[in-house]
């Protein structure tokens, strides 16, 4: 009988240390993700039970964001110069003008 109350123990201590360690886990996880590209104001992610979390799964997730980047990053000129190059120039084609007469 103690063997079970210990084995339920365990499980239970592992259970609520999930509840409080998961969460700030998956939060620090995806702030940083977001942070690649945006300035992140706050996360918050709430599971319940938090083992939810172990599966990409969660009750309710929360961001709030400042300023955000979207696009893919631009690859610096072999010149050096951060604009874009010009479009390429072209003339347009003059029409022939063929009259059968």
């Amino acid at each position: 009988m103690r063997r079970i109350a210990a084995g339920v123990g365990v499980l239970l201590l592992v259970f609520v240390a999930s509840e409080l360690v998961l969460p700030r886990i998956a939060t620090n996880r995806l702030r940083d993700d977001l942070a690649k590209t945006a300035d992140v104001r706050s996360v918050k992610i709430e599971a319940f039970p938090a083992l939810k979390l172990l599966f990409h799964r969660a009750d309710r997730v929360e961001v709030r964001l400042g300023d955000m980047r979207t696009g893919t990053p631009r690859r610096p000129s072999p010149t050096g110069s951060r604009r874009p190059p010009p479009p390429p120039t072209s003339t347009p084609a003059q029409p022939r003008c063929t009259s059968a007469r």
